[in-house]
């Protein structure tokens, strides 16, 4: 019992570093969108942009490693696209053959409607980003709206954060072995219920979570660990 008290108290005093997250005050006219990692579009939809009278929109891949090499535009009839570098097919481009063909910064402005014959008209286009970087790029799509005023003038594209490694303890495993020996026995009360739990403490555990905060959220009693602690430290 001395050695469950022991190991308790180590891994309260222990400070076992928590997820790291980054918070910033909202801000309407930046918005944030992580890029996608090893050739693939990491989106289940269109990222909506709202393009008003006199206001531009900015969509900037400078954060990122990824360089823009094309940009479909469905309907230009209000919309006029620029860059900072060489796309094929965009105005200001007309020298891509004397340079590297690649942008990382496009600009998007609202301009009166324009009449192109076998065009339908309509008050969405849709924008197809294409990339290229060390991980294989991605396409990025955009639902370009008309609007009264902007929801957003810069959209930010910045790479997803690398996962972070699981965390190992003598402790996790002494919790584990301790579970493993419960699933046997058929005695412990509400096993069917506790036994998820049990195993999500793990999880936060192995996500760098202190054992307070893994407890809390997975709603056990600080009896239950002790017992499994236990039981895992008797094999």
């Amino acid at each position: 019992m001395f050695k469950i008290l022991s190991s308790l108290t180590l891994l309260l005093t222990l400070n076992i570093p928590s997820q790291l997250a980054i918070a910033t005050e909202p801000n309407s006219f930046l918005r944030v969108v992580k890029t996608a990692t090893k050739g693939q579009s990491n989106q289940m939809h269109p990222i909506n942009i709202s393009l008003a009278n006199g206001y531009g929109v900015t969509l900037s891949f400078l954060p990122s490693n990824q360089i823009i090499t094309k940009a479909w535009l469905d309907n230009p009839s209000f919309v006029v696209i620029d860059g900072d570098g060489c796309l094929k097919g965009l105005p200001g481009s007309v020298n891509c053959s004397n340079q590297s063909p690649g942008a990382k910064v496009l600009h998007l402005k609202r301009i009166s409607d324009l009449k192109i014959p076998g065009l339908p008209s309509t008050n969405t286009s849709l924008l197809t980003v294409v990339t290229t970087g060390p991980d294989g790029g991605g396409i990025y799509l955009y639902r370009i709206n008309k609007a009264t005023k902007p929801d957003s003038l810069v959209f930010e594209m910045v790479p997803p954060a690398p996962s972070k490694p699981l965390v190992s303890s003598p402790l996790i495993t002494q919790l584990e072995r301790g579970i493993q020996v419960a699933s046997t026995h058929k005695n412990i009360e509400d096993w069917k219920n506790l036994k998820p739990k049990l195993r999500r403490v793990i999880i936060y555990l192995q996500q760098g979570q202190s054992l307070s905060d893994s407890i809390h959220r997975s709603e056990v009693s600080w009896d239950v660990i002790g017992q499994m602690l236990e039981l895992g430290d008797n094999q």
